[in-house]
């Protein structure tokens, strides 16, 4: 969660190589505190996700839609992660 709660400008804006990796592994972290019946649905939900920004960044830069994309998933994700943690 550490990375989700520094706010998209963090996230996605100022790009690291292995940002892609880090939200994973941070993502696999909170989903191992949940019980364990909701974890393989929330993991399959946040692979689906991530998929999609891997596809997104794997894109040229002029084909990329950035904003509304990245925004989105962004949100799903830690909206998924935050009510699931509740």
């Amino acid at each position: 969660m550490e990375l989700l709660n520094k706010s998209l400008k963090y996230n996605l804006g100022n790009k690291q190589k292995s940002w892609i990796c880090n939200l994973a592994m941070e993502a696999e972290a909170a989903i191992t505190m949940l019980p364990h019946g909701e974890q393989d649905y929330v993991r399959h939900q946040v692979a689906k996700n991530l998929k999609k920004l891997y596809q997104q960044e794997q894109r040229p830069t002029h084909i990329r839609v950035k904003g509304k994309e990245e925004d989105k998933t962004f949100y799903l994700i830690k909206d998924k992660i935050k009510r699931t943690m509740q």
